[in-house]
């Protein structure tokens, strides 16, 4: 079961052959069962927090991959590192201890590949329970002075985290992840 995510305006997954097909990270992700992928197409997707988005919690199983650009049969064939997917995550009014939920919560045993995140001004992804893989994934730019570390594992398993990076992130905690 893959659902397919595409910057709005912009066909790049033939949506007549490939459904569901969102513009929307967020309602995908929402949408998204168990043990499905979420496939996002390269692209710069904005996200703009506030006190009232909730946190999307992860169905178990559900992979998240990025990096397509619209050709592909199998997660396989993309190019994360050539073709971006940017997810820009920012707070609008930013409010100093503004501790709010995390964007992303994973559940058990979730897969986040080839996604890059920058402007965080809050806890971007809060892993929980079971195994995790996030890999070919960055962490980038996020202002995170006073809400704690860009991602943050707590009770989970196992986490691994492979061929990642994390440069940039101001953090009142001075860590780019914690783990409790």
């Amino acid at each position: 079961n893959v659902i397919y995510v595409q910057p709005k305006d912009v066909e790049v997954f033939k949506v007549g052959s490939r459904s569901p097909t969102y513009n929307s990270i967020e309602d995908a992700l929402r949408a998204a069962p168990e043990n499905s992928e979420v496939w996002i197409s390269e692209g710069v997707y904005h996200i703009q927090l506030s006190e009232t988005v909730e946190t999307i919690v992860l169905k178990p199983g559900v992979k998240i991959y990025g990096g397509f650009t619209g050709d592909e049969n199998d997660a396989g064939e993309r190019e994360p590192d050539k073709y971006s997917t940017i997810i820009f995550t920012c707070k609008y009014p930013y409010q100093p201890n503004d501790n709010k939920n995390p964007w992303t919560q994973t559940s058990r045993n979730n897969v986040l590949d080839g996604i890059s995140f920058t402007g965080a001004t809050r806890t971007v992804l809060l892993i929980t329970g079971g195994n995790h893989l996030i890999e070919n994934s960055r962490f980038l730019s996020s202002y995170m002075i006073y809400t704690g570390p860009v991602v943050k594992c707590k009770s989970a398993v196992n986490v691994y985290f492979i061929n990642d990076i994390f440069a940039n992130n101001i953090s009142s905690s001075c860590i780019d992840v914690y783990s409790s």
